[in-house]
């Protein structure tokens, strides 16, 4: 009974630290993805910018 116990034990441990490992790993994901989209965002306002100061440079 007793290594049934602590069988049991050694289980429900890795159990939680996998269950943690992949909360952490979803919240990078997560986490990556977004500055991902804010960077191509920046990317694509200051692309817009240059292109519009260069129709204006064309046009005078």
């Amino acid at each position: 009974m007793g290594s049934l116990l602590l069988f049991l034990s050694s289980f429900i441990h890795y159990l939680w630290v996998f269950a943690i490992s992949v909360v952490l790993i979803v919240a990078a994901c997560f986490i990556g993805v977004k500055w991902t989209k804010s960077k191509n965002a920046s990317e694509a306002a200051l692309q817009a910018i240059e292109e519009d100061q260069t129709a204006k440079e064309t046009q005078s």
